[in-house]
């Protein structure tokens, strides 16, 4: 928990509990392990007692129906990889993983109850752009999220690792750790809260038929 909690190195982490480095290693990584194994109770889609909760609370902010969740991204800052750096490449010429979420749940961007902001080209209608902006403002309630996310586990601010697959269960890690201290104690931003750059509203080509199809009505029962 000292590690993925501060940004502290193996070296000083074993100082301070008089082991050595390769034993808190192997701690961080059989630990991170075994959180991973019952990510199940801590990252699951909602019943429908929760959802209908979610729904009422997100129509409450713009009148927007039936949403169950915002989804967002944050950039993860890792060492340059050996392996296909320019993959991990960012906009910003930093090296990172994208952790993508939609409440608890990772959720795959083929879903069809995905509804993204019309591309705004220049050529919108007027219930286009307002749909637009009430997408946004429901959506922005998540934002803090990712602040909350890196404030309480400051390894995630930069991981100082090689193996890519060990910094996706790290990071999958800190995400069950996460929601299940939310679920115990609920949310506190507090002096934990990190406000931080979240990642643009993702521009995606992959929406089915069926979710223009979702997000045209939800765009006349808001007129």
């Amino acid at each position: 928990m000292r590690y993925i909690a501060t940004s502290e190195t193996y070296r000083s982490i074993s100082d301070r509990f008089g082991v050595t480095i390769s034993s808190t290693h192997r701690a961080v990584r059989r630990c991170t392990t075994a959180v991973v194994q019952i990510a199940d109770q801590y990252i699951c889609w909602p019943d429908e007692a929760k959802q209908a909760e979610i729904k009422n609370k997100f129509k409450a902010i713009k009148g927007l129906p039936g949403v169950i969740g915002a989804v967002d991204g944050t950039h993860i800052s890792i060492r340059k990889p050996t392996d296909h750096p320019q993959s991990y490449l960012n906009r910003k010429k930093d090296y990172s993983i994208i952790l993508q979420t939609l409440l608890t749940k990772l959720l795959n961007l083929s879903y069809n109850g995905l509804i993204t902001p019309y591309r705004d080209t220049g050529r919108l209608a007027n219930d286009e752009l307002k749909f637009n902006k009430v997408q946004s403002a429901t959506r922005n309630k998540i934002e803090c999220t990712f602040g909350m996310l890196k404030g309480k586990w400051r390894r995630l601010k930069y991981l100082d690792m090689l193996d890519i697959p060990c910094m996706v269960e790290l990071i999958f890690s800190c995400t069950v750790i996460h929601n299940s201290v939310i679920q115990r104690e609920g949310t506190h931003l507090d002096d934990e809260f990190d406000d931080e750059d979240n990642l643009q509203p993702p521009n995606l080509d992959v929406p089915t038929r069926l979710a223009f199809q979702k997000r045209d009505m939800l765009k006349m029962s808001i007129q």
